[in-house]
């Protein structure tokens, strides 16, 4: 292996003037610096390319006036990090060099534009940069990615090739923004804005917060959220697609008008979900795997004790169900809309033992209608307590003296029985005849007795029909 050549920053400097370009395995002493005082002004552009070079830390502040066109670094070892500040009008970049502890771009601005290739970096910051082009990473390692007050016209990064802990854009505006596979443990995108902004392709994020973002078109496809996931006062223009996407533990779209957004093939079976404060209704949703149950977070079994704040979670909570079941009858899914019926009326049963202004009467329809037929969804409910109720009534026809009444008793064989349970099922049926002979608590029971019946028998055609 070839010995590697040793220069300074003055050595560096003085070849450049002479009009070297290329740079190959040399060992650079001290900080190097590419910039105005190092580089002497020259008419045609720099193209300057650094080859299996090492550095310990690399200064670039590049304005147009320097004519620097290019400054490619490849199978370049960094000590210790990469500083980019103020450069214009200049592209930098970066291809399978050893991993870079840390880079920072700063106060780029116009022109300016960045490029990595299968390179780790520790620490990616950028900072003030504004008005710049692009940014693109493929196939690189990326451990912390932070971008504050920044507009790029393009930011693509493809296909990571380790676990990033953090990655963070904030008060940024960027044309194009494509992130696409990776692992990433958090997630954050907030006060910024886009024209197209894409998160794609098999990416996995333990922790996604997504705030006060705001474009022209979104694309979120391929993802699997797999601890938190905050969606909120996200407003974009044109198309909005959340595709093929798969949530687990707490799934928050709070404050959040989904008019035109688009969800389909998601998976929310293992999630809590929640779309508290939300418009959900104009929204399209295709092939929904909901939670189990179709139960919502917070549940409102859990709620209840706080008279003031639980009411409030819970009409917040009946009204999320109510919206779900408007929007699964404009879609056609009427199982779905059955269940968040249900839901929302336990719900709102649930806030009427809370909230002492409610009529007595409402309160006692709703736990009626829960008690009887589970809001009018189970048949087996009204037909219990059909049988249950008649026996009483058949019981107490015996022992006032219904006359048209034959009851056999002890039973001594078929015929017998055959007897009593026919009677027992005509008087069962609301329009059999009115008794002929009897004192007038007959005729009382008999009325009640119609009216019982034909109430339990309602419910369990209800509960038939809940699909047609």
């Amino acid at each position: 292996m070839d010995k590697k050549q040793k220069l300074n920053l003055k050595e560096l400097s003085k070849l450049i003037t002479q009009g070297q370009e290329k740079f190959e395995n040399i060992e650079f002493r001290g900080d190097i610096w590419l910039d105005r005082n190092s580089i002497i002004n020259r008419k045609s552009p720099l193209d300057l390319n650094f080859l299996e070079c090492e550095f310990e830390s690399l200064y670039i502040d590049l304005k147009e006036e320097d004519s620097v066109e290019f400054v490619n670094l490849k199978t370049c070892t960094f000590g210790n990090e990469i500083i980019i500040n103020g450069t214009q009008k200049s592209s930098i970049s970066i291809r399978e060099c050893q991993p870079i502890k840390k880079i920072s771009l700063m106060n780029c601005g116009e022109g300016f534009n960045f490029k990595a290739t299968k390179t780790k970096f520790m620490h990616a910051y950028i900072n003030h940069c504004q008005n710049t082009g692009d940014f693109l990473m493929k196939s690189c390692g990326l451990d912390n990615f932070e971008m504050k007050r920044s507009s790029f016209l393009n930011i693509q990064i493809d296909q990571p090739i380790s676990y990033s802990s953090n990655f963070s854009i904030i008060k940024s505006r960027v044309d194009y923004f494509k992130l696409s596979g990776g692992n990433y443990k958090e997630l954050k995108i907030e006060y910024s804005r886009f024209l197209q902004l894409e998160i794609i392709n098999g990416l996995s994020i333990e922790f996604f917060r997504f705030i006060n973002v705001t474009g022209d078109n979104l694309l979120i496809s391929g993802v699997n959220f797999s601890n938190l996931f905050t969606f909120q006062e996200i407003t974009f223009s044109n198309s909005k697609f959340l595709m093929e996407l798969n949530f687990k533990g707490d799934c928050d779209f709070t404050k959040q008008n989904l008019d035109g957004f688009v969800l389909s093939y998601i998976d929310f079976t293992d999630s809590k979900l929640s779309f508290k404060d939300s418009i959900i209704t104009t929204a399209y949703f295709f092939n929904i795997l909901w939670p189990e149950n179709y139960l919502l977070y917070p549940n409102y079994q859990l709620l209840g004790k706080d008279k003031i704040y639980g009411t409030l979670l819970l009409r917040s909570l009946s009204e999320q169900y109510r919206q779900l079941k408007l929007l699964s009858e404009k879609s056609g899914d009427k199982l779905s809309s059955l269940k968040f019926y249900n839901h929302e009326m336990k719900t709102n049963l649930k806030v009427s033992l809370l909230d002492k202004n409610l009529d007595c009467w409402d309160i006692l329809l709703l736990r009626t209608n829960k008690w009887f037929s589970d809001f009018g969804l189970s048949y087996v409910r009204p037909v219990i307590w059909l049988f249950s109720v008649h026996i009483l009534i058949f019981t107490l026809f015996i022992l006032i003296g219904y006359n048209d009444l034959v009851f056999v008793w002890p039973w001594k064989n078929f015929d017998g029985i055959g007897i009593s349970f026919g009677q027992y099922f005509y008087l069962l049926n609301p329009l059999h005849k009115l008794p002929t002979e009897g004192n007038g608590w007959i005729l009382v029971l008999d009325f009640f007795s119609r009216i019982i019946n034909s109430y339990f028998i309602y419910y369990f055609i209800k509960a038939t029909r809940k699909f047609s």
